[in-house]
This record gives C-alpha cells, sequence and structure tokens, in this order.
C-alpha cells in the first residue's frame, strides 16, 4: 500500500495492519509482481521522491548513467514482493535492508535529509562510486 493510502486511513480514523508473515496464514496468498522491463534501481523509502527531491533524485539517477523513468519506488514492507532478478541497484533511503539484495545497494537517510547536506551527498556519492570500478 502506498504511503499516501496510509495516510487517507489514518485521517479516516482507521487502523491499518499488514502481515509480517503472510506465509502463517493459511488463507493469505500474497501478490508477487516483477519490476517493468526497463526498471534497474529500485528505491525503497516510506516516501516516494517529489518536488526538490524528485530533482535531486534525477540528479543522482543521472550521475548513475540512468533516467527516473527507469526506477520503481517500494515501500519497505513490499520489497519482499518483488521479483528481483532484473534489478541492479537497491536503495535504502531512510530504511535497511532484511535480508541479502544481491546487487549493488545504496544506504542513505531519507532524501528530504541529504538534500542541502553536504556530507550526506558526499557519502551518497561514494557508495556510488565504489561499484565504479
Amino acid at each position: 500500500m502506498q504511503r499516501r493510502d496510509l495516510n487517507y486511513l489514518d485521517e479516516m480514523g482507521f487502523e491499518y495492519y499488514q502481515l509480517t508473515q503472510p506465509q502463517k496464514v493459511s488463507s493469505h496468498s500474497p501478490h508477487y509482481f516483477s519490476s517493468p522491463e526497463n526498471c534497474k534501481l529500485l528505491f525503497v523509502s516510506i516516501n516516494a521522491p517529489n518536488g526538490s527531491t524528485l530533482v535531486m533524485f534525477d540528479k543522482v539517477m543521472n550521475s548513475m548513467g540512468l533516467t527516473t523513468e527507469m526506477s520503481l519506488h517500494l515501500l519497505p514492507c513490499d520489497l519482499n514482493r518483488v521479483d528481483l532478478s532484473r534489478i541492479e541497484w537497491i536503495w535504502f533511503a531512510g530504511c535497511s535492508p532484511n535480508f541479502d539484495v544481491g546487487c549493488k545497494l545504496l544506504q542513505t537517510p531519507v532524501l528530504e535529509d541529504i538534500e542541502g547536506n553536504n556530507a550526506q551527498r558526499r557519502a551518497l556519492w561514494q557508495q556510488i562510486c565504489s561499484y565504479q570500478s
């Protein structure tokens, strides 16, 4: 479920629960999906890039030789439902991986904390460069 939808439920006073181990419920069948054909980077974060953070996200993607259209935003709880076989990069912003992702990995604070923070931007750049050898 997208963060926007969760906010709507919260505003309406509904509580939202998500199964952390759906395999233990016999009647639950998880929905797995594959990423789009051109998707090379999964952006895993509570917040999708928008406004000024989208501009910064686009610049980072361009520095990696990718375009924004080659990325897919996921909430952390949805990562285990995606086929990772074609994914080259996974960028965790404000969260951490809970399993070995098996591809190039970036870990940063949320985009809002990186924007305008030279030390955080430099740390992100160093992570990207570590894969370019």
